[in-house]
Parts: structure tokens; C-alpha cells; sequence
């Protein structure tokens, strides 16, 4: 920020009138679009996105004769804008007259005089940009957030306020380096690290937001929480010892509205486990659209096999109907009603099919063994991409700022981009092979059973966190004439399973087949039989699932 713009807009508007007064302009009382007085309290002049355009368009319409500013500078850093716009305010009839830097505009000296001004402007706003550069590729070299400030969860040490500016801090001799430390005292760290774990097994955002605001946790701007500030908190990944900053290899022109962003390892300590930031990544990236609130235990992850859209839950009739239906959208989507407890009743079929299948083909098949992964090998070449970019970065820094001849730095460049794609490329299959690889079907039994014998006692969230443990979707596929079908698409390593849903008559006997069934325990066809001895209206029920068989 520059030093003139902490001059108190008092003083400027007392400037601004002084110079209407001398001139014979009128300004009209009270701020803009109702009045004539435009205030762009901490906005970049480096951008012409400020409310100055509106003022610009009205010397254009006719309804304003000029533009009063305290500096020249007011009117922009940018030596692009500043000649297009200059030149529209001109075209137009209106003039830029600055206050504390009157010149006559009309005449090639008062012109050079106002270039000249403006180009320092530009230089002042350009030199300043370059040490903020610096500033923060020191801060992100040691770890530290680019830009400080607070995060919820932690407490910031070897920071004091500053004296004259709340939004600013000082240096603390007494507290030694800056740091940031998990806030344990207040259990703000405790909090945060259950906002990912509850998340992993609800996805829902609107219930960790009322959970902060019940137990008196506020932003650190000192509001509410809302299910969108819980979002951002939780992508920002600080909890998990890292820092999002813009992509080094994007070129925009608007960082802080890009979304292309990357990690990079922060100096705190995490609050959350490294596992757990990747189950949480995974669940943020695999659902755009998440619900406000869990209605159901299949919210989120049960959709139409036909359309591919989301089913929609009737209240009234327990049942679910396709998002386009529900939508009135007729042309895309059918009827596809699907009874909420023949749904329940036909995944349950399927996982109590499923279980003793998955054992039995355990017992004969051998183990393969797991592959060797070389995480120090893929840490280090991390470390030296990041280090390489780091290098080339410094370089074109030095080349902009005219402390390098082009020959050296076309030289270094060349060399530093040759190594970096050598690192990637070394990098890319070790980052193939270091994703999290699908669960072990084996693994998947536990729940299964967890879930078909202890389903009546469960409650909503706790049959959905089991759910989004080895089930990716449910799909309901409901042709116009005939039965309708569940679709299991698993989490671990198998096929997806179709079963077909039962009539109303018959799921009360279905549910309790289930339950009995896994109360025996027995071997897979044992289980399978009595299942299928106690159902024998395959009729309208379709007893087994196709890939069961009978």
C-alpha cells in the first residue's frame, strides 16, 4: 500500500472542495450514484474495476463535466488504463484535474507534467508490486502463509498489533519467529480437526456450521459461520500443514480470482492426518453438489440409471422419484418411482449375498503382494521440482528487473526448464502409482455384515458413513412397463450387483429373510439357500442378484 493512501479521506475531500471551490465546479453532497463523491478506500489503482468507470461514463453521457481527484494517482497506476480512460474523459469533453498537483492540462508542458506524474504513479505502484513479490516468495519459502493473517484452529506467535493500523502487525522480539501453533487451549484445534473427520462420514457442511456457532466459535473476522465459510476453511488444507497459493505455472493476469491453485507444505504442525486430508479430497472432488442437510441415509450418492441425474425423495409417499421428474421435466425422465424400503431391503439382499461370496473367493485365490513404494524417492523429487521452479521463478524476477543480460538468462532458463521436465517426468509414474488404490473387496466384509445385521439400530448419519465406506453409488433403473432394478456400484474391487426391487406385499417378508440369514452365519450357499427357500416368489421379487446367481 502506498503511503498516500493513508492520508485520511477527510483531508482529501477538504482538498478535492478547496480546488472545486477555485474553480467554480459543484459537487453534488453525499456518496456515489446518489451524490458526487466517490470513495475507493483500499482498492488497487492498479486495476480500472473500481467505481471510477461509473464516474467516466457519466462525462461520456453528458451529466458530469469533470473528474477531481487528490492525486493523479487517484485516477490510476496502470500506464495502459490510464491513457485509454484519460483519453475517453478527454474525447468526451471532461478533464482530470488533480488537487494537490494543478497543472494546465491544455498546454504540451502542463501534459508532459501530468504524463510524468502518472508515470511515476506507475513506477511507485510497480516497485512496490516487485517487493510484495519478494515478501511473499520469502514467506512461502519458510512456510509461512504468503500473505499471514489468522486461521481458525490456530494461534499466530512472534506477531503483536500494529500501534496505528488494526489491520496490520509488527514484529514481537519476545515471542521469537513467526509461527503458527494449534489453538488446544480454546479447542479450536479439536474443533477443526472434527469438522474433517464428521465430514468423511456426512459430507455436510450446514451441520458443521451450526455445530461452530452452538459452541460459540465465530471467522476470524469475528461473524458467523455459514455452510459456505466451512467450505473454504476446510479447502484451504491449513489443518493438514499445508499452504493453497496461485499456480506458479498459471500466467493470468487476475490471481486472486484464478482457480487454478496448488499445496505446498507449511511449516505448522497438522491437525489432521495426511489420510484424512486424502479421504476428504476425494469426497470434495468426486461431488459438485453436495445437500444442505442429510434427509436420508443414500442423500448424495443414490441417482437414476436411466438419465444419470440424482433420484428425489417424496416425503409423502416414502419413496424416491428422478430429479427431472420431480423438475416437471417430463421429455428427459419417466415415472421412475422407487419405494424407499424396497430400495433398503434389496441393498441389504445384495450385501447379504455379497459377504460369504467375497470369503469364499478369498480362500481360494492367492495374496498378491503389495508393491514397493519409494516415498522418500518420490519426496525428494518433489522437493526438487519445487526447488527448480523456485530457481526459474528468482531468475525471470531478476531478468524483469534488468539484473540479468537476456544472453545469461535465455542460458539459465533453457537449463532450469530442461531439468524440470526431467523431474516430471521421473515423477509422473511414481504419482500414478502413489494413488490410493481401490479397498481390498476382503476388506469391505466387515461392514457389509456391520451393516445388514445392525441396520434397524443404526441411525441416518451412521448407516451413511458405513454406506460411503464400500458403496460409490446406487442407481435405480425403472423401465416404463416391468419391475424395477438397484444398481450397487462398489468402492472396492468388484462389479457392480443389480437386484430387483420387491413389491409392497412382499418386503416385510424380505427384510426378515435378510436378518435371519445373517444371523446364521453359515457358509455362502447355506446362507444363500435358506434365503432363497424362504422367498420363493421370485415372480414379482427376482430372489438373488444377477451376478449371484441361484
Amino acid at each position: 500500500m502506498m503511503l498516500e493512501e493513508k492520508i485520511s479521506p477527510a483531508i482529501q475531500r477538504d482538498a478535492i472542495e478547496a480546488l472545486a471551490a477555485r474553480r467554480g465546479y459543484y459537487i453534488p453532497p453525499g456518496a456515489w450514484p446518489h451524490g458526487g463523491w466517490i470513495e475507493d478506500l483500499d482498492v488497487s489503482g492498479r486495476n480500472f474495476q473500481r467505481t471510477i468507470m461509473a464516474a467516466i461514463s457519466q462525462v461520456e453521457k453528458g451529466a458530469a463535466k469533470a473528474i477531481l481527484v487528490w492525486k493523479y494517482s487517484r485516477f490510476g497506476r496502470n500506464r495502459m488504463g490510464n491513457q485509454l480512460n484519460l483519453a475517453r474523459l478527454e474525447t468526451a469533453g471532461g478533464e482530470l484535474v488533480s488537487a494537490t498537483e494543478e497543472v494546465d492540462a491544455t498546454t504540451a508542458v502542463g501534459k508532459f507534467t501530468r504524463g510524468m506524474l502518472m508515470e511515476l504513479a506507475a513506477f511507485e505502484s510497480d516497485r512496490a508490486g516487485e517487493q510484495w513479490a519478494e515478501a511473499y516468495q520469502n514467506r512461502l519459502a519458510r512456510g509461512l502463509p504468503p500473505i499471514g493473517g489468522e486461521y481458525f484452529g490456530y494461534v499466530r506467535r512472534g506477531r503483536q498489533p500494529h500501534p496505528l493500523d488494526p489491520k496490520r502487525t509488527l514484529r514481537d522480539p519476545s515471542d521469537g519467529e513467526e509461527r503458527y501453533e494449534p489453538d488446544t487451549k480454546s479447542g479450536a484445534a479439536q474443533m477443526l480437526a472434527g469438522c474433517y473427520e464428521t465430514y468423511v462420514g456426512d459430507q455436510n457442511y450446514a451441520l458443521l456450521a451450526r455445530r461452530l456457532n452452538r459452541r460459540g466459535f465465530t471467522t476470524e473476522g469475528g461473524l458467523p459461520w455459514s455452510a459456505e465459510t466451512v467450505r473454504q476453511l476446510m479447502d484451504l488444507g491449513f489443518a493438514a500443514g499445508l499452504l493453497r497459493i496461485h499456480d506458479p505455472e498459471c500466467r493470468c493476469h487476475r490471481a486472486s480470482r484464478c482457480q487454478r491453485r496448488v499445496f505446498r507444505p507449511g511449516a505448522h504442525e497438522p491437525v489432521i492426518s495426511d489420510e484424512l486430508w486424502k479421504r476428504f479430497l476425494k469426497l470434495r472432488n468426486a461431488k459438485v453438489t453436495r445437500p444442505s442437510h442429510s434427509m436420508h441415509q443414500f442423500t448424495g450418492f443414490i441417482g437414476c440409471w436411466h438419465c444419470g441425474g440424482g433420484m428425489h425423495l417424496i416425503r409423502q409417499q416414502k419413496g424416491f422419484i428422478c430429479g427431472s421428474r420431480a423438475r416437471h421435466d417430463d421429455e428427459i425422465c419417466g415415472s421412475r418411482f422407487a419405494s424407499m424400503q424396497a430400495v433398503e431391503d434389496a441393498l441389504l439382499q445384495v450385501l447379504a449375498a455379497w459377504a460369504p461370496e467375497i470369503e469364499t473367493a478369498a480362500e481360494t485365490c492367492e495374496v498378491a503382494p503389495q508393491p514397493v513404494r519409494l516415498d522418500s524417492n518420490l519426496e525428494w523429487l518433489r522437493k526438487e521440482l519445487a526447488r527448480v521452479t523456485t530457481d526459474l521463478d528468482r531468475q525471470t524476477m531478476q531478468f524483469a528487473r534488468g539484473l540479468l543480460p537476456e544472453d545469461s538468462y535465455i542460458r539459465v532458463r533453457d537449463e532450469l526448464l530442461a531439468e524440470r521436465d526431467r523431474l516430471q517426468d521421473a515423477l509422473e509414474p511414481g504419482e500414478e502409482a502413489d494413488e490410493e488404490p481401490k479397498m481390498a473387496a476382503r476388506d469391505a466384509v466387515p461392514v457389509m455384515r456391520g451393516l445388514v445385521e445392525e441396520w434397524r439400530t443404526l441411525g441416518v448419519l451412521d448407516r451413511r458413513a458405513l454406506l460411503m465406506q464400500i458403496v460409490a453409488k446406487l442407481e435405480i433403473e425403472k423401465p416404463t412397463h416391468g419391475p424395477a432394478w438397484l444398481w450397487v456400484h462398489p468402492l472396492f474391487e468388484a462389479e457392480p450387483r443389480r437386484m430387483r426391487l420387491a413389491g409392497r406385499a412382499q418386503l416385510d417378508d424380505v427384510k426378515e429373510a435378510v436378518l435371519e440369514a445373517m444371523r446364521g452365519r453359515g457358509e455362502a450357499s447355506t446362507a444363500a439357500g435358506e434365503l432363497l427357500r424362504v422367498v420363493p416368489t421370485s415372480r414379482d421379487l427376482g430372489a438373488c442378484s444377477e451376478q449371484a446367481g441361484s
